[in-house]
């Protein structure tokens, strides 16, 4: 097509599986059957070269993790004595009744 491009198709008639079709119907289409809350079965192949998350529920590579909990870790008081608190510990008036 060398660099041409192909503007205002429609939707794809439903009765016909060799039309072109527009990226909204595409995109709407994928939206509509990924947006589920469904088990995948990966059948032993994996998932790889993810991005770092940036939402709550993406996806973490193992790395990643390991990394979050070792620096995480770090800013909390281990409770079987292995470290010793370094300051004062606030609890805000929260009394424990």
């Amino acid at each position: 097509m060398n660099n041409n491009t192909i503007h205002n198709l429609e939707d794809p008639d439903p009765r016909g599986a060799n039309q072109a079709t527009n990226k909204k119907h595409v995109d709407t289409l994928l939206a509509t059957k990924l947006d589920r809350e469904i088990n995948i079965d990966m059948k032993g192949h994996l998932i790889s070269n993810l991005a770092l998350p940036s939402k709550n529920k993406d996806a973490a590579w193992v790395e990643y993790v390991n990394y979050r909990i070792n620096t995480e870790a770090a800013k909390y008081v281990k409770v079987d004595g292995s470290s010793a608190m370094t300051s004062d510990f606030d609890l805000n008036d929260k009394k424990n009744n």
